[in-house]
C-alpha cells in the first residue's frame, strides 16, 4: 500500500481549494437480451434468483431493489454466441418473464409465478451488468437448500440506544437472509413498496419485508401472547433476548412452552434449587419453566381428575430428552408416590431404555430410535402409583447397516467393550476381532463415560436377558444368492450362537434360511410370501440373516418393556400423565457442507414427525374450531396457509383402486409414497430406480417432491416447506420386502424357551402375554394388517404396520383431556462429526443461528398458534363449576345466591366485576374465558378466601396438636404399666419355675415352625413342579392352537377351492353336453356326406359350407345369449339390491313414525302432566288464601285477648283501689270489732291478691311470647310464599325447555324424513331407469331370437334338401359292400350313446340331490335370517322398552320429588299448627288457673261484699267472667276446625303414597316383562344354535355328495376315453373312404368339397380338444 500522506507531504502535490472531487467514472453500458430457457427435470430451467440493493443513477444513486439471476451449473470461459440468447451468464438482472414486467413486482407474487411455471420454454428479459457477476455466496457452494427470498444484507447487533431515537409508529424489523435490523418507515409506496432507513441509507423494499417492533419495554416479557404487535420477527426477538439474558423458556400461551438447549445449561444442584420455589406456586407467579407445566400438569389432574397429555416436538439434538427427565425429575421431588414403587426407579427405567434404545447420530451422542409413551398413573388422592411404558416403530436397521458412522445402539459397545474378561471367556467374544456390528464409532469414549456396565447390571439385576448371540450370528454372515440355497460362511461363530442358545447349528439354518423348524413340516410364512415367490423374486442370505437378527432384537426389546409394565403398572387406573418422546426430524441435514443423503430410517421418523406436526393442527385449529361451533360462539381461527395433512397424506395414501377394473382409473389416482414402495417391493421387475420414476410419474407437477441428479434420489420438503430433505432409494425395496425368518422368531423362541428357563423368563411376556399388554396388542394390529394386505393385490404389510402404530400413538394422545405441546428448539447446527464445516458458525458471539431459529418456528406454526390462542377463548369450564368455584365472590349480597339459572348468576357476577363482554362467552353448556381474565378471578378468589383458610389451617393445627397430646397420654400411660411391670419381673426374676418357663417356651414355637416350614417348602416344591409342567402345557397348547389355525385356514381355503371346483365340473358338464349334441349332428354328417360322395357325383359341398357357416353363428348367437344372460342377471341382482334398500328404507319410515307417535303421546303426557300441575298449582294458592284467611283469623283473636288482658288489668287496678278503700274503712274501726277469724281471711285476701298480680304478668309476658311467635310465622309463610314462587318459576322454566327439547327433536325427525324421502327418489329414479335397461335389453334379446329362428328355418330348407339327396342314394346304399361296415360303426356308437344316457341319467339325479340340498341349505339359512331379524326385533322392542323405562322412573323420580316436597311443606304446617295448638293449649290453661282465680276472688267478693262490699259490683265481674268463657268456647271451636283440616291433609299424603306404591308396582311389573323378554331371546339364541348345528351337518352332506360327484367325474373320464376310440375308428374309415373317392368333372364342385372336409376336420380337432 502506499501512504497517502507521504505522497501529500511533496511539493505541489496538494490544492487547498474547498469542494474538490475526483471526477465521475464512466458508467457501465448495460446490455439487454431476450433468452429463452427450456424445462430440464433436474434442474428446472437452469437458473436460480436473489434479491440485491443495487445503486441507481437515476435517483442519485440510491439503493434499489433488482433481481439477480445465476446459473445452476456454473459457466467457465468466455460467452458464445450460439448460446448468448439461450443460458444465462453471472451478473443477468431480471427485468421480465414473458413480456411481463417484474421490476415493480412483489417478490411472493415472482416466486408463485416462477414455481407454478409448467411450460417447456419459458422468455426472460434480462441485462447484464458485469460489475454484479462476481456476488457469490461462498456459504451455498454445496448447499441444495436456498431461501432466494430473503434480502443479503448483514446481521446486526444494534444497541438499544441506537433506535430509541427512532419514533415509535415509524419502528420496522427488516427481515433478511442473516436476521434482522431495526429501521425506520420513511414513505409507504404503491404496488406494495415500502422505503425505509438503516442508519444513513434508504432502502425500497417490499412491505413483506418488514414488521412492525415493540416498545422497548416490553422485549423480553415472559409469554410471547402478550406482545402488542405479534409478528415472526417480534417473537424472535423476544427469545433472542431471553437467550441473551439466560432465559431458555418461553411460554406461548397457556399449554405451549418454547425451549431452547444451550451447552452452558444449569448444573442439577442448581435446577434442584429451583423445585421449592415452583412447587404449589400459582399459574400466573410461575416463570416459564419446564418445572412450571410439570406444576401446572399436576395441579390440573388433582383439580379436575381427568388425564393429561404432554408432547415434546423438535429436531434431533434439540434436547427433547433432557426436556422430559427435567419434567421427571419435577414429579420425583414434589408429587407424591405410593409405597408400591419408588421415584428413582422411573430414572432407572428411562436409562435402561435409553441405553437399549438410543444410539449416537450426526446430531447427537445419544438419538432416540423409537417412539416411547411413558404413563405415570395417578390415583384419586393424587399420588403417583405405578408406571407404564408403551414403545413403537423400533429402527433395528442400525444392528445390520454397512455404513462407517456411529449407528449402532449403546447396549452393542456396553456389552463388547466394559464386559468382564471371564463373562467374555464364557461368551466366546475373545474369538472375534472387529465386529460388524459395532461399526467404526468414533465416540465409544464419550459413551463409556456416560453408561457404564455396573450401572447396567444395577438396573437389571431381577431381568434376565441374553444377547450374545446377535454378535456370533452377525459375524457368522451367508452366502450371496438365494435364501433357500445359502449357508454359513463362517460356521465357527455360528456354532458358538447355537451353544449359547442350546440350539444345533442345523436348527438354526432351517429357522434362517428356511423360515421352518424341523419339527415343522409347513414352513412359518404368510400369504405375504406365497405372493412374494409369485413375484419371481428370492430373498438373499444375507437379507434373511439380517432380519432375522433384527427381529430377535426387536422381542427382546419388547421382553424387557414387558417385564417393566407387569412389575410397575398396576391394574385399576383410569388416570395418566402421558408423556410422549419420538426421534425428531433430519430434515436440516441438507443444511450441513457434507454430501450427505437420508435413508429408509430417516424417511419413517420424518413421517412420524408429519403426523406429529397434523396433531397439532388438529388440535389447535380443527378441534378448536368444531368446539366453537358445537357451543355456536364464532371465533375465526385462520391456520397456517400449507396445510400438514397434504403432506402426509401424500406419504399414506392407501391404493383404492385395486378392486377396479378400469385402468385408467387405476392410472389417474395417485397413491401415497409408502403405497408405491409396496407395489414396486411385490412387481416381479420391481427396483429401485423403478420407484423414483413411479413418484415422478404421479407426482410430476408436485411442488413438494422435486427430482435430483441421482437416479435413484429424490428430494421432497418437510415441515410446512421450510427444510428440504434428499433421499437415496438404495436397497428400499430390499427393505420393504417380507421374510421367511423373521416371521419364524417367535415359534423358535418358543423353542429356545422349552429348553431353558432363563429364556423362558425373558420371553415371557412375549410367549404369554397378558390380555392388557402392549406387546399383545401391538401382536394382534400386526396380524389383522398382514391378513389385511394378504387380500390386497399389492403390499408387503411393512408400512401399513407404521401406519397403524402411528395412529395408535396420535389415538392415544387425543384421548387425553387436555394436551400441552413442549417444542424444543436447537440454536444452532451442532454435529458430532468434527470435520464439519458448519461447525465453524458456533464462533459467532451471537446466542443462536436467526435463520436456523426461524425456520424451527416457522415449521410448528408459532405466529399462527399464538394468534388463534389471542383470539379464542382458552379456558373452558362448565357453569355449574364456575359457579361452584368462584360463588364466593358473591357472598356480599345473598339476593344472587338464591337465583337458580347460572348463567344469570355468573353474567351478574361480571357486570360486579366490570369485564368486558369481548373477553368471556357464554356457550351451549360451557363458559369461554380469556386467560388474563380467569388469573384476575383465581387472585380474587384466593384473596376473598385467605381468612377462611387461615381459620382452616387453625383448626387443623388444634386439632393435630389435641391428638398429639392424647397419643403422648396414651404413652405416658404406657410407659408407667411397664415401669411396673418390670418391678414385678424383677421380683419373680430368680424363680425356677419361671426360668424353665421362659426356657421351654421358645422350644416349642420353634418345633412348631419347624413343621410348618418343612410342609410350606414340600407345597411350594409341588406348585412349583406343577407350575412348570403347566407352563410347558400351556406353551405346548399354544403351539397346538397356532397350528389348529393354521389348519383350519388351510381347510377354509380348501373348502373355498372345493366349491370353486365343483363350480368348474358342473360348467364342463354343460359345455360336455352341448358338445355330445354336437357330435351326434357331426357323425349324422358325416355318414350322410360319406355315403354321398361314394354313390353319387352330385356336388353336396355347397351345403356343408352354408351349415358350417350357420353353426358359426349359432354358436356367436349363443355366446351373445350368454353375455345377455349374466348382464340380466347382474340387472336383476341390481333391482333385488335396490328392493332391499327400498324395503330397508320404509321400515326405517315406519320406525320413524312410530318414533313420532311415541314422542306425540309423550307430549300428550306431558301437557297433561303440565294442566295437573297447575291445577295442583291452583289448589295450592287456594289453600294458601285459606290459611291466610284462617290466620288473620287467629290473629284479630290474639287482639281481641289483647284487648281483654287490657280490661282485666284495669279491672284488676280498680279491684286493688277498692281493696285499699276496704282497708281504710276498716282501719278506723275499733280493734274490738275485729276478731281473729277476719284478720286471717284478710292476710289470705292479700296473698291472694300478690299471686293474681304475679299471675298477669306472666300472662303479659307470654302475650309478649305469643306476639313474637305470631311474627315469626309471618316471616315463614312470607318465606313459604317465595320458595312456593320460585319452585313454580322453575318448573315452568322446565317445561319450556323441555318444550324446546321436543321441538328440536320433531325438527330432527323431519329433517331425517325429508332426506328419506329424497333417498327414496333418487333409488325410485334408479329402479325406473334399470327397469329400462332391462325392457332394452329384453327387445334386444326378442330380436335375436327372431333372427334365430330365421336362421332356423333356412337350416330346415337345407335339410329337407339333404333328405332329397339320401332318397336317391338309398338305392345305391342297398348294393355297396361297406354297408357291414356301416352298420358295425353304427352298433359301436349306438353303445356309446347309451353309455352317454346312463351317464346323463346319473348326472341328472345328482344334480337333483344338490338342487334339493340347496333348496334345504337355502331354507336353513333364510329360517336363520328370519331368527336374526326376529332376535334384532327383539333386541329393538328391548331397547325402546328400557327407554321407556328409564322415562318412567324419571317421572317417578319427579313424582316422588313432589310428594317429598309436598310433605315437607305439610310437616312445616303441621309443626306450625302443633305450635298454635300448644299456644293455644297454653291460653286455656292460663284461661282456666284465671277462671279458678276468679271464682275463689268471687268467693272472697262474696264474702266480703256480704260483709264490706256492694252487690253491683260483683254482678259486673261475673257477666266479665261469662263473656271469657263463651270467649274461650269460640278458640276451642276454632282448635277443632284446625284439627280437622289437618286430618285432611295426612289424608292427602296417604293418597300420594299409595300412588308411589302404585308406580313401584308397575316398575316391578315392566321389569318381569324385561325378564320374560330375556328369556325368549335366550330361546332364540338356542334355536340359532340348533339350526348352526343343522348348517353343519348340511356342509358335511355336501362334502359327502362332492365325493360322489369325483367318483362319476372318474366314470365320466371313462367313458370320454371310449369316445375318443371311437372317434379314431371314425377318423380311419373317413380316411379309407377318402382315398376311394372318384375325380369329378366339374372344378368347383372339386372345390366346394375340399372346403367341407378342412371344415370337418376342424369340427373333428375342435370337439377332441373339448372331449
Amino acid at each position: 500500500m502506499i501512504n497517502n500522506d507521504k505522497l501529500n507531504g511533496t511539493p505541489n502535490s496538494s490544492f487547498n481549494f474547498y469542494g474538490i472531487q475526483l471526477p465521475a467514472l464512466d458508467s457501465v453500458k448495460a446490455s439487454r437480451r431476450n433468452v429463452t430457457l427450456t424445462l430440464n427435470e433436474v434442474n428446472g430451467y437452469g437458473f436460480r434468483w436473489r434479491r440485491i440493493q443495487v445503486p441507481d443513477k437515476h435517483s442519485q444513486w440510491k439503493l434499489k431493489q433488482s433481481i439477480l439471476l445465476e446459473p445452476i451449473d456454473g459457466y467457465d470461459g468466455p460467452p458464445r454466441i450460439e448460446e448468448f440468447h439461450f443460458k444465462i451468464y453471472p451478473g443477468d438482472i431480471l427485468l421480465a418473464i414473458n413480456n411481463i414486467d417484474i421490476r415493480e413486482m412483489n417478490f411472493r407474487v415472482l416466486d408463485n409465478m416462477l414455481k407454478n411455471m409448467n411450460s417447456d420454454t419459458i422468455e426472460l428479459t434480462v441485462e447484464n451488468v458485469p460489475e454484479l457477476a462476481d456476488i457469490k455466496d461462498l456459504e451455498e457452494d454445496n448447499n441444495e437448500n436456498i431461501d432466494n427470498n430473503d434480502l443479503n444484507l448483514p446481521q446486526s447487533s444494534l444497541d438499544g440506544t441506537e433506535y430509541k431515537n427512532i419514533p415509535e409508529n415509524k419502528q420496522f424489523w427488516l427481515s433478511h437472509k442473516n436476521g434482522y435490523i431495526m429501521c425506520e418507515l420513511i414513505e409507504r409506496m404503491d404496488n406494495g413498496r415500502v422505503r425505509i432507513s438503516i442508519g444513513n441509507k434508504e432502502l425500497i423494499v417490499d412491505e413483506s419485508d418488514i414488521d412492525k417492533a415493540n416498545p422497548f419495554n416490553i422485549n423480553g416479557i415472559n409469554d410471547v401472547s402478550n406482545l402488542k404487535y405479534i409478528n415472526d420477527t417480534t417473537i424472535l426477538h423476544n427469545i433472542r433476548q431471553r437467550l441473551g439474558c439466560g432465559l431458555n423458556y418461553t411460554d406461548g400461551g397457556t399449554r405451549n412452552l418454547i425451549t431452547i438447549l444451550k451447552d452452558d445449561i444449569n448444573s442439577g444442584s442448581d435446577l434442584k434449587k429451583l423445585i421449592p420455589k415452583i412447587k404449589g406456586v400459582r399459574r400466573n407467579d410461575m416463570p416459564p419453566h419446564i418445572y412450571s407445566k410439570a406444576q401446572q400438569v399436576l395441579r390440573n389432574i388433582q383439580s379436575t381428575g381427568r388425564s393429561q397429555g404432554i408432547i415434546f416436538t423438535g429436531g434431533r439434538g434439540s434436547g427433547k430428552s433432557y426436556q422430559i427427565s427435567c419434567f421427571i425429575e419435577y414429579l420425583i421431588n414434589v408429587g407424591s408416590w405410593s409405597k408400591n414403587i419408588s421415584p428413582n426407579i422411573v430414572n432407572d427405567v428411562i436409562l435402561l431404555l435409553d441405553i437399549f434404545g438410543n444410539s449416537p447420530s450426526i446430531f447427537s451422542i445419544s438419538s432416540t430410535n423409537y417412539v416411547k409413551l411413558l404413563s405415570l398413573p395417578v390415583e384419586n388422592n393424587g399420588t403417583i402409583s405405578g408406571l407404564k411404558i408403551e414403545t413403537f416403530l423400533l429402527d433395528t436397521e442400525k444392528l445390520i447397516s454397512s455404513t462407517s458412522g456411529p449407528n449402532t445402539f449403546h447396549i452393542c459397545s456396553l456389552f463388547f467393550n466394559q464386559i468382564p474378561e471371564k463373562l467374555r471367556e464364557e461368551l466366546f467374544l475373545n474369538k472375534i476381532d472387529k465386529p460388524k456390528l459395532l461399526g467404526n464409532n468414533e465416540i465409544n469414549e464419550e459413551i463409556d463415560n456416560i453408561f457404564t456396565w455396573k450401572k447396567l447390571e444395577e438396573i437389571f439385576d431381577n431381568i434376565k436377558f441374553d444377547e450374545r448371540a446377535i454378535f456370533h450370528l452377525y459375524q457368522a454372515s451367508a452366502t450371496t444368492g438365494d435364501c433357500n440355497r445359502s449357508n454359513f460362511i463362517n460356521i465357527s461363530h455360528a456354532e458358538y450362537a447355537g451353544k449359547l442358545l442350546n440350539v444345533p447349528v442345523n436348527d438354526l439354518y432351517e429357522v434362517i434360511f428356511k423360515g421352518s423348524l424341523n419339527n415343522d413340516k409347513k414352513p412359518a410364512v404368510s400369504s405375504l410370501m406365497e405372493r412374494f415367490k409369485m413375484s419371481n423374486k428370492n430373498q438373499s442370505g444375507i437379507d434373511a440373516l439380517g432380519s432375522f437378527i433384527k427381529n430377535l432384537y426387536q422381542e427382546m426389546f419388547n421382553s424387557i418393556v414387558g417385564h417393566i409394565n407387569e412389575i410397575f403398572t398396576p391394574k385399576n387406573s383410569t388416570t395418566f400423565i402421558t408423556l410422549l418422546d419420538y426421534p425428531g426430524y433430519n430434515s436440516h441435514i441438507n443444511l450441513i457442507n457434507m454430501n450427505i443423503t437420508s435413508d429408509l430410517s430417516d424417511f419413517i421418523n420424518n413421517y412420524f414427525n408429519e403426523r406429529i406436526l397434523e396433531l397439532s393442527y388438529d388440535i389447535h385449529f380443527k378441534n378448536a374450531g368444531e368446539f366453537y361451533t358445537s357451543q355456536e360462539v364464532d371465533v375465526e381461527l385462520n391456520g397456517p396457509i400449507i396445510n400438514p395433512s397434504y403432506v402426509t397424506r401424500l406419504f399414506d395414501t392407501r391404493d383404492t383402486s385395486s378392486k377396479t377394473a378400469d385402468i385408467q382409473a387405476r392410472s389417474n389416482r395417485k397413491k401415497g409414497l409408502i403405497a408405491l414402495v409396496e407395489e414396486e417391493s411385490m412387481y416381479p421387475g420391481g427396483s429401485d430406480i423403478g420407484f423414483v420414476n413411479r413418484i415422478y410419474l404421479h407426482y410430476d407437477n408436485c411442488n413438494v417432491i422435486k427430482r435430483d441428479k441421482d437416479k435413484k434420489s429424490f428430494i421432497l420438503s418437510h415441515l410446512l416447506n421450510n427444510f428440504k430433505t434428499k433421499y437415496n432409494a438404495d436397497n428400499w425395496c430390499r427393505r420393504v420386502q417380507p421374510s421367511k425368518s423373521g416371521n419364524a422368531v417367535v415359534p423358535f423362541l418358543r423353542l429356545i424357551a422349552t429348553k431353558d428357563e432363563n429364556f423362558s423368563n425373558l420371553f415371557l411376556p412375549i410367549l404369554c402375554p397378558k390380555s392388557d399388554s402392549n406387546v399383545q396388542r401391538m401382536r394382534r394390529a400386526t396380524q389383522a394388517i398382514n391378513t389385511e394386505s394378504g387380500n390386497l393385490k399389492y403390499g408387503s404389510g411393512y408400512f401399513s404396520s407404521i401406519v397403524c402404530q402411528a395412529d395408535g400413538v396420535i389415538n392415544s394422545i387425543l384421548r387425553m383431556s387436555s394436551i400441552y405441546m413442549i417444542h424444543c428448539i436447537a440454536p444452532f447446527i451442532k454435529t458430532t462429526i468434527n470435520n464439519s464445516k458448519n461447525n465453524l458458525k458456533l464462533s459467532t458471539n451471537d446466542v443462536m443461528d436467526v435463520c436456523f431459529v426461524r425456520k424451527q418456528l416457522k415449521a410448528i406454526f408459532i405466529l399462527e398458534l399464538i394468534r388463534a390462542y389471542n383470539n379464542g377463548y382458552p379456558e373452558r369450564m362448565i357453569y355449574i363449576n364456575f359457579r361452584r368455584r368462584f360463588n364466593c365472590l358473591l357472598k356480599e349480597d345473598d339476593n344472587y345466591n338464591d337465583i337458580c339459572d347460572d348463567r344469570i348468576c355468573i353474567r351478574n357476577l361480571f357486570t360486579l366485576l366490570n369485564l368486558p363482554e369481548n373477553t368471556y362467552r357464554f356457550g351451549m353448556s360451557n363458559l369461554l374465558l380469556k386467560s388474563n381474565i380467569f388469573n384476575m378471578l383465581e387472585e380474587k378468589r384466593d384473596t376473598m378466601l385467605s381468612s377462611t383458610m387461615i381459620e382452616f389451617q387453625r383448626m387443623c393445627k388444634a386439632y393435630i396438636y389435641n391428638m398429639k397430646r392424647k397419643e403422648n397420654e396414651i404413652k405416658e400411660s404406657a410407659i408407667c404399666i411397664i415401669q411396673k411391670n418390670y418391678c414385678k419381673y424383677k421380683l419373680t426374676k430368680n424363680d425356677p419355675w419361671i426360668k424353665l418357663f421362659y426356657n421351654v417356651k421358645p422350644l416349642l414355637g420353634v418345633m412348631q415352625h419347624e413343621k410348618q416350614v418343612t410342609e410350606e417348602a414340600l407345597k411350594i416344591k409341588n406348585l412349583e413342579n406343577e407350575n412348570s409342567s403347566l407352563k410347558l402345557s400351556k406353551i405346548k397348547l399354544e403351539e397346538r392352537i397356532a397350528e389348529l389355525e393354521m389348519q383350519i385356514s388351510m381347510e377354509m381355503q380348501n373348502s373355498d377351492d372345493i366349491h370353486k371346483a365343483l363350480q368348474n365340473i358342473i360348467d364342463e358338464k354343460n359345455v360336455l353336453e352341448v358338445a355330445l349334441q354336437e357330435l351326434k349332428d357331426i357323425q349324422k354328417k358325416s355318414t350322410l356326406s360319406t355315403e354321398s360322395v361314394i354313390n353319387s357325383s352330385i356336388s353336396t359341398t355347397p351345403t356343408e359350407t352354408v351349415n358350417s357357416s350357420i353353426m358359426e353363428e349359432l354358436n356367436e348367437l349363443r355366446d351373445n345369449e350368454l353375455n345377455y344372460k349374466i348382464t340380466i342377471k347382474k340387472l336383476r341382482a341390481e333391482m333385488d339390491d335396490v328392493r332391499r334398500e327400498l324395503e330397508n328404507v320404509q321400515s326405517t319410515n315406519t320406525i320413524l313414525i312410530k318414533k313420532q307417535e311415541s314422542v306425540n303421546e309423550l307430549e300428550k303426557k306431558c301437557q297433561e302432566k303440565i294442566e295437573n300441575i297447575l291445577k295442583e298449582k291452583e289448589n295450592i294458592s287456594k289453600q294458601r288464601n285459606d290459611l291466610n284467611k284462617n290466620f288473620e283469623k287467629q290473629r284479630s283473636e290474639l287482639q281481641a285477648l289483647k284487648n281483654e288482658n287490657s280490661e282485666l288489668r284495669l279491672n284488676n287496678s280498680k279491684l286493688r283501689k277498692d281493696f285499699d278503700e276496704l282497708k281504710l274503712s276498716v282501719v278506723p274501726r275499733s280493734t274490738t270489732d275485729l276478731t281473729s277469724d277476719n284478720l286471717q281471711n284478710k292476710r289470705e285476701l292479700e296473698k291472694k291478691i300478690e299471686e293474681l298480680e304475679d299471675e298477669l304478668e306472666e300472662s303479659y309476658e307470654k302475650n309478649e311470647i305469643l306476639n313474637q311467635n305470631s311474627n315469626r310465622l309471618m316471616l315463614q309463610i312470607e318465606k313459604m310464599k317465595n320458595q312456593i314462587s320460585r319452585e313454580m318459576e322453575q318448573r315452568e322454566n322446565e317445561m319450556v325447555d323441555l318444550r324446546h327439547q321436543y321441538n328440536k327433536r320433531q325438527k330432527m325427525f323431519e329433517e331425517q324424513i325429508e332426506d328419506l324421502n329424497v333417498s327414496n327418489k333418487g333409488l325410485s329414479n334408479q329402479n325406473r331407469l334399470l327397469e329400462e335397461k332391462v325392457r332394452l335389453l329384453e327387445s334386444e334379446h326378442s330380436e335375436n331370437e327372431m333372427r334365430q329362428s330365421n336362421y332356423k328355418f333356412e337350416y330346415n330348407n337345407l335339410l329337407t334338401l339333404l333328405r332329397d339327396k339320401e332318397a336317391l342314394l338309398s338305392h345305391e346304399r342297398e348294393n355297396s359292400d361297406s354297408k357291414k361296415l356301416l352298420s358295425k360303426y353304427k352298433m359301436l356308437l349306438e353303445d356309446a350313446e347309451h353309455r352317454i344316457t346312463i351317464t346323463k341319467k346319473s348326472n341328472v339325479s345328482l344334480e337333483m340331490e344338490l338342487s334339493d340340498i340347496k333348496a334345504q341349505y337355502e331354507n336353513a339359512i333364510s329360517s336363520k335370517h328370519t331368527a336374526e331379524n326376529k332376535n334384532r326385533q327383539l333386541k329393538q322392542d328391548l331397547a325402546t322398552s328400557e327407554h321407556e323405562v328409564t322415562l318412567l322412573n324419571e317421572q317417578v323420580y319427579k313424582l316422588t320429588s313432589q310428594v317429598k316436597q309436598l310433605i315437607e311443606d305439610k310437616k312445616q304446617e303441621n309443626i306450625l299448627k302443633a305450635e298454635m295448638c300448644e299456644t293455644i293449649q297454653d291460653l286455656n290453661s292460663i284461661i282456666k288457673k284465671l277462671q279458678d282465680e276468679i271464682q275463689s276472688m268471687s268467693s272472697d267478693i262474696n264474702y266480703h261484699s256480704k260483709n264490706c262490699v256492694d252487690r253491683h259490683k260483683y254482678c259486673i265481674l261475673e257477666l266479665k267472667v261469662k263473656e271469657l268463657e263463651s270467649k274461650l268456647e269460640l278458640e276451642h271451636n276454632q282448635n277443632q276446625h284446625l284439627l280437622a283440616i289437618n286430618n285432611l291433609k295426612c289424608d292427602e299424603i296417604e293418597k300420594y303414597i299409595t300412588l308411589n306404591e302404585s308406580s313401584n308396582n308397575t316398575l316391578d311389573k315392566e321389569r318381569m316383562e324385561r325378564k320374560h323378554l330375556m328369556d325368549k331371546i335366550s330361546l332364540l339364541n338356542e334355536d340359532i344354535a340348533r339350526f348352526t348345528k343343522h348348517d353343519l351337518d348340511n356342509k358335511n352332506k355336501i362334502n359327502n355328495l362332492e365325493l360322489e360327484i369325483s367318483v362319476m367325474t372318474a366314470t365320466i373320464q371313462s367313458v370320454k376315453s371310449d369316445l375318443k376310440l371311437a372317434e379314431n375308428r371314425a377318423n380311419a374309415l373317413n380316411n379309407v373312404l377318402e382315398s376311394r373317392i372318384e375325380t369329378f368333372d366339374d372344378i368347383e364342385e372339386e372345390e366346394e368339397y375340399d372346403i367341407q372336409e378342412n371344415i370337418i376336420n376342424e369340427d373333428d380337432g375342435q370337439i377332441s380338444n373339448d372331449v
